[in-house]
């Protein structure tokens, strides 16, 4: 898993918090017509960033589930990871709603903190629940997964359903642990 990946998932996980600063940006610029330099400037930075990050997000899911790299594994005790979401949006998402994005010093006082946080996410190797991988069907589940005789525990990333595929081998991609990808296998 690149950096480049890795900061398109955690700048497109928090897309609630853009479409909120989006609305609040055109209300502002509605209510004052004079002084909108901020609101256009943010308006376009946020879209114009986000669209490319959803777009490499696709290339690179797409490139990796073309390519074969893919080992097969033995899944056993899998837990879907529901919650991870709506506990991700009330941890990191919920409290930057208190930043002003209207003026320059809201902007700058998120932008610390927002680039902190993406610090802590590349040094420590965590991938973002992102509600563009939720909308595309994918899921998270923790697993243990063996290849040999060695057990790791796993996040696996998958738009199929793996609860019911315990003590039955999959095709992964080793992001990088502990991150997979999972490969349906077409059934014919």
């Amino acid at each position: 898993m690149n950096n480049i990946f890795k900061i398109s998932m955690f700048i497109t996980s928090f897309i609630p918090l853009w479409i909120n600063i989006i609305i609040l940006d055109l209300i502002s610029i509605i209510r004052n017509k004079e002084n909108i330099l901020i609101e256009i400037f943010s308006i376009i930075i946020i879209l114009g960033l986000n669209f490319i990050c959803i777009i490499y997000i696709f290339y690179c899911i797409n490139y990796i589930e073309k390519e074969n790299n893919f080992n097969m594994y033995k899944i056993s005790e899998v837990v879907h990871e529901k919650n991870m979401t709506s506990g991700y949006l009330f941890s990191y998402v919920l409290p930057l709603f208190i930043f002003d994005f209207t003026n320059w010093l809201g902007i700058l006082q998120f932008s610390i903190y927002f680039f902190t946080l993406l610090f802590l996410c590349m040094r420590n190797n965590y991938v973002y629940i992102n509600i563009i991988m939720e909308i595309l069907g994918y899921k998270f589940f923790s697993c243990e997964i063996k290849m040999s005789k060695d057990s790791i525990y796993a996040i696996v990333i998958s738009n199929d359903e793996l609860l019911n595929k315990s003590d039955s081998y999959i095709k992964l991609y080793d992001f990088n642990k502990p991150y997979y990808l999972h490969k349906k296998i077409k059934s014919n």
